[in-house]
């Protein structure tokens, strides 16, 4: 999947990967790990700011105990994405679910992603997997967790055995997701395991994650040279409009979405980016109307992927996937202007010669979102809470019909 030479192109090629998106922590239920014990820990507490925000106990629940039940209803998610006509999902092994006790690697765990993978391929759909989405298991965390001496060789245990058993259905593999966001929860103390030091985070992000993954770059591609591998990097697209702050918002940019590329560059085959937000302090000051701001607060600008991709692209001339692209929105009411927004400035780069392989809508379904449990509903698809049946909104037919027009114009 190497860079090919700047030429306007008018449509998007036939091997584009149209998808959407998942992580297993968030989707698939029935897990142990660290999170859904910190979940159970602070059970009451998540409960009491969900209440003040004004959910009810059934929105919020206490933890992703449940989730969408993946687990038990993967056919049905494949089912909606062909629905959508899609022809990618990239999803998440969940290390606990593989690796329970230390050194010993579950066979139940590993064929639920034998088969999901296997049904994915039987219906067109190329499986794009992550190895690593923020969680680890119980075992790890008693030892310290992500930032235990043992992490990166304990993680690199896990991927050998992810490649022996995986590595034959699967061509795309990214490593870690969003190294900086789990690096912050050591910076804010908002997320487990709630260390607040500004060194840790330093330390994870620019040397442990980066050490992770040109490592588990090297595994890999030594069992299977033609395997196309990345991470998933969020980047914030920072306006540069105030005077007062561009040196800070320079920094910013330099930093938390420049520097880790920077040193994982030649340990890449494509960039995975994740595109979310706009970053400009004159929105910090507007009124949070409608249709300005997701249901999570974040201020809506999706055309700015066209600027944050270009300067991506110029600096670093390597294929690009957009990993996770996405929104908050309960009623579905944006979701669609989100998507035109998105592929007018998605059409405009690839006009331009921008090596553009992929885009994956996050998410694929209505999931368990973090500390914010289950209100945030990023989803294309709508999941009944108690009979967990899948089922594909407005805005996903909106998708699907998007994808049918621009492989018909190829």
């Amino acid at each position: 999947m190497n860079s090919i030479q700047s030429k306007e192109r008018k449509s998007f090629s036939r091997e584009f990967f149209w998808g959407a998106a998942s992580s297993s922590h968030q989707i698939e239920g029935g897990l142990k790990n660290n999170w859904t014990e910190w979940e159970e820990k602070n059970a009451k507490k998540l409960l009491k700011r969900s209440k003040r925000a004004g959910l009810s106990e059934e929105n919020f629940l206490s933890n992703s105990l449940f989730s969408c039940d993946s687990f038990n209803h993967w056919k049905e998610d494949v089912e909606s994405l062909k629905e959508m006509n899609l022809n990618a999902y990239r999803f998440s092994v969940e290390w606990a679910r593989v690796e329970p006790e230390e050194g010993v690697f579950r066979e139940e765990g590993i064929s639920y992603y034998v088969k999901l993978i296997k049904e994915l391929r039987r219906n067109n759909i190329e499986p794009l997997l992550t190895t690593w989405h923020w969680t680890v298991p119980t075992w790890l965390e008693a030892q310290g967790g992500v930032l235990s001496k043992c992490f990166v060789e304990k993680y690199l245990e896990y991927v050998e055995f992810l490649v022996a058993r995986l590595g034959e259905d699967v061509k795309y593999w990214i490593t870690i997701n969003e190294p900086e966001s789990f690096a912050v929860s050591h910076l804010i103390g908002k997320w487990p395991p709630q260390h607040f030091n500004p060194f840790s985070f330093n330390k994870l992000y620019l040397h442990t994650f980066v050490e992770a993954h040109k490592r588990a770059y090297e595994i890999i591609k030594k069992s299977n040279p033609e395997a196309c591998v990345s991470i998933a990097k969020n980047c914030y697209y920072f306006s540069t409009d105030c005077i007062l702050l561009k040196p800070l918002l320079w920094f910013l940019r330099k930093y938390l979405v420049l520097s880790y590329l920077d040193r994982v560059k030649n340990h890449v085959d494509f960039l995975g980016i994740n595109y979310y937000m706009y970053i400009d302090p004159k929105t910090l000051f507007m009124k949070k109307e409608k249709g300005q701001f997701s249901d999570m607060g974040w201020y809506m600008n999706p055309s700015k992927i066209y600027e944050l991709l270009r300067d991506i692209y110029d600096r670093y001339r390597l294929s690009i996937v957009i990993t996770e692209n996405g929104l908050a929105d309960e009623k579905d009411i944006h979701r669609e202007w989100w998507l035109d927004e998105t592929f007018k400035a998605l059409r405009r780069l690839n006009r331009e010669g921008v090596d553009l392989r992929g885009y994956m809508h996050w998410s694929l379904l209505d999931n368990f979102e973090w500390d914010s449990g289950f209100w945030p509903k990023f989803g294309l698809v709508k999941i009944d809470s108690k009979s967990k049946e899948r089922m594909v909104k407005k805005s996903g037919y909106y998708y699907r019909d998007l994808v049918v027009r621009e492989m018909n114009s190829v």
